[in-house]
């Protein structure tokens, strides 16, 4: 009885504290929305081009490519963008009137394949709690 209680303390205690799959997947995360910034994609394809300088979109002056980060706690993750004109970009939101034509470029997602090792290191953290 003693080494069933063990048991489940262990598994209690393993479950409790996810933060290094929770690291894990935050950075999984942001590897894989730098990439889609990077080729300038979303999940429908390439964005649309420039028509008014020449370069990528959203890249004259890096700033907004430097705003992403993540932060990981006990049980979830938080992919953050920290300029406020993010997602206007993102979902083509009027900017009350001052940009009102932004097209939407998508950036903030996360692939498929990306989701299932996600997934994967989730379900690996749960599975070393019942060893």
């Amino acid at each position: 009885m003693r080494q069933i209680r063990a048991k489940f303390r262990h598994m209690t205690d393993e479950m409790n504290n996810p933060q290094t799959a929770m690291k894990s997947i935050g950075l999984r995360g942001f590897k894989d929305i730098t990439e889609h910034f990077n080729r300038s994609e979303s999940p429908s394809g390439k964005w649309k081009p420039l028509k008014s300088r020449k370069g990528k979109p959203l890249m004259d002056t890096g700033r907004l490519r430097m705003a992403f980060s993540f932060r990981y706690m006990k049980r979830a993750v938080e992919l953050i963008k920290d300029v406020k004109y993010a997602i206007y970009h993102n979902k083509s939101k009027s900017n009350q009137g001052i940009a009102p034509n932004i097209p939407k470029r998508e950036f903030m997602w996360i692939s498929e394949p990306v989701k299932k090792t996600m997934t994967k290191i989730l379900l690996s953290s749960i599975m070393r709690s019942y060893k």
